[in-house]
C-alpha cells in the first residue's frame, strides 16, 4: 500500500528538482535572492535560500543550463537595484504585487481609452501630412503601456486608426475612444 501511495505521488503531483550548478552564483547575490522566481517556456525557476541553489519545476526545464539561469539572475538582481531600492526579490514582488492589485477597472479603462485616442490620432496626423508611414507607431503605446497585455494594446491602437480611417479622418477621436475602448476591455482583464 505504501509502495502504491509513492507511486501515486510521483506520478501526479509535480516535481521540484535543485538544479545543481556548474558554476554557481557568487555568493555576493545570495542576499539578494530571497522570493526569488523565474519564468521560461514551461520552466519556473526559484531560489532556496536553505540549499542556495536554483529550484526547477517543468518539463521544460532540461533545456535550460545552469549557466542561463545564473545570468538571467544576475540581470534580474542587476535591473531591480538600478530601478529601485529594494534589497531583495521578496519584497521587490510584493510592491510589484500591491501596484497590480491597486489597479483598478476603472484606470484600465482609462488607459484603454488613451491608446485608442493615440491610433485615431496617428492616423488623423498622417493624413494630414500625407505620409502614414510616420504616424503609425503602436511599438510607443506598447513601451508606454507595458503593463498591459501587448495583444490588448495593439488591438486598441488599431482600431483606433482603423476607425479613424473608415471615417476619412472626420472623427471625434476622444469621444468615440470611450466607448470603443471600454465595449473592448468589458468582461476581460489586459493586465499583463
Amino acid at each position: 500500500m505504501l509502495k502504491a501511495s509513492f507511486y501515486f505521488i510521483a506520478l501526479f503531483c509535480p516535481t521540484v528538482f535543485a538544479k545543481n550548478n556548474d558554476k554557481p552564483l557568487p555568493k555576493k547575490y545570495w542576499d539578494f535572492m530571497a522570493g526569488y522566481e523565474y519564468k521560461y517556456p514551461k520552466c519556473t525557476v526559484s531560489w532556496s535560500e536553505r540549499t542556495a541553489s536554483f529550484l526547477v519545476d517543468g518539463e521544460g526545464c532540461n533545456k535550460i543550463s545552469s549557466e542561463m539561469m545564473k545570468n538571467d539572475a544576475i540581470k534580474s538582481i542587476d535591473y531591480v537595484r538600478k530601478n529601485s531600492s529594494f534589497t531583495n526579490f521578496l519584497d521587490y514582488n510584493a510592491a510589484i504585487e500591491n501596484i497590480r492589485n491597486s489597479y483598478s477597472q476603472n484606470d484600465e479603462n482609462i488607459d484603454a481609452e488613451r491608446i485608442w485616442e493615440r491610433g485615431c490620432l496617428d492616423f488623423k496626423e498622417g493624413l494630414n501630412i500625407g505620409d502614414f508611414s510616420k504616424t503609425y507607431n503602436p511599438a510607443e503605446s506598447i513601451k508606454k503601456y507595458d503593463w498591459l497585455k501587448i495583444n490588448a494594446v495593439i488591438n486598441l491602437y488599431s482600431d483606433g486608426w482603423n476607425y479613424a480611417r473608415l471615417m476619412k479622418g472626420i472623427v471625434d477621436c476622444s469621444y468615440y475612444a470611450a466607448l470603443r475602448a471600454r465595449e473592448y476591455v468589458s468582461g476581460i482583464d489586459i493586465r499583463n
